[in-house]
């Protein structure tokens, strides 16, 4: 009776799976089987996906710059060593600091010093006047043994024992021209003056006409000069 039992539960298990993997047989276990698993296998990639997804983000946010920029490059950051100073450093730097104020001080004093100093120059320094009753300095040459010139910044003089003959100006040259009577031979004769208003007098001969030439170079229109004689002395002034 056992065998019959066990040979009869052998064929109906024989029997079931050969309703299973026969294809003719009605039955949606399978395809129902395979669906779930295919639609596992897609939650199971997708979920691992969104996974990798926010770790990645995650490392994203970390590396980020405030600018909001990534980094090329992450290096790593190094603490900065602390430094050591000693005693004796101390003491150098203390002294290099007085030094350094020591020599801005002194500048800022010289040069308050040297502007006091401007200050006295300045206040000390009064005009003078010319005053009327000292005369200007003078000065005389002579270019030819009869003929003697005195002059200061404004005035000039010609002293000669011949009588003068004419003058005029050339005013465009800046000269006054002054002829005197005479038959005398000798070369031209011209001096520079040292003198204001006055710049050179030129001395040329004209033996065959009996006269010389005193042509005197001034530093302003000859008309803006005057002119004056006594006893043979010819003066011309600014």
């Amino acid at each position: 009776m056992k065998r019959l039992t066990i040979i009869t539960l052998s064929l109906f298990a024989a029997i079931s799976l050969q309703a299973r993997e026969n294809p003719f047989v009605p039955t949606n276990a399978y395809e129902e089987e395979k669906a779930r698993i295919i639609e596992q296998n897609l939650l199971d990639a997708q979920a691992a996906q969104e996974a990798t997804y926010i770790k990645e983000m995650q490392k994203m946010m970390e590396d980020i710059n405030p600018d909001g920029t990534l980094p090329k490059n992450k290096a790593k950051v190094q603490e900065p060593k602390e430094d050591i100073v000693t005693k004796d450093e101390v003491k150098k730097l203390i002294k290099k600091v007085e030094e350094k104020n020591a020599e801005k001080t002194k500048k800022i004093v010289e040069k308050e010093i040297e502007k006091v100093k401007q200050e006295q120059i300045t206040k000390e320094v009064v005009f003078v006047k010319p005053r009327a009753d000292v005369k200007a300095e003078t000065k005389t040459i002579k270019p030819l043994p009869y003929v003697e010139v005195i002059y200061t910044d404004d005035t000039i003089s010609i002293n000669t024992n011949y009588d003068m003959k004419k003058t005029f100006n050339l005013e465009k040259e800046n000269k006054i021209i002054v002829d005197f009577e005479a038959t005398k031979k000798f070369t031209t004769k011209k001096d520079m003056l040292d003198s204001e208003n006055f710049k050179s007098i030129v001395i040329g001969n004209h033996e065959k006409k009996s006269f010389f030439r005193v042509v005197i170079k001034t530093s302003n229109k000859p008309s803006s000069y005057k002119m004056s004689k006594d006893d043979g002395l010819i003066t011309f002034s600014y």
